[in-house]
């Protein structure tokens, strides 16, 4: 029986779920650099993600998570991931408070703290 490297296999299943082109028009993309996104897409040869912008993601989807876990405890109220289209535009609102009509993002930022306000992407993202 051979030895199996299971952290291997998590971080290069990992990898290949960040790794993945989203179509051009998701709300993130349109806020890049247009030739940036192009280039991005015609390039075959990406290379893989680096183990701190990997470590940043899983932490921040671990993090998504379980935030969005306690909201939708109250599934009359909230919703999850809730798809929205605006211009051929689409996005994913990480949590949608249906009785006030609120979109709440949540942001994990691995700068230094306290962050005592969001970045100005972020706050484009959302509108």
């Amino acid at each position: 029986m051979t030895e199996e490297d299971y952290l291997q296999i998590a971080l290069d299943a990992a990898r290949k779920s960040f790794s993945e082109a989203r179509d051009i028009g998701h709300v993130s993309d349109v806020l890049m650099c247009p030739r940036q996104k192009v280039f991005e897409n015609l390039d075959d040869n990406k290379p893989l993600i680096s183990d701190k912008k990997l470590a940043n993601f899983t932490a921040g989807k671990a993090i998504h998570s379980v935030l969005q876990s306690f909201y939708t405890n109250n599934k009359r109220r909230f919703d999850r991931e809730k798809w929205v289209e605006y211009n051929d535009i689409v996005g994913h609102v990480d949590i949608y408070d249906k009785r006030n009509n609120v979109p709440i993002e949540f942001k994990t930022y691995t700068g230094e703290y306290p962050r005592t306000k969001p970045l100005a992407y972020n706050e484009e993202q959302l509108k």
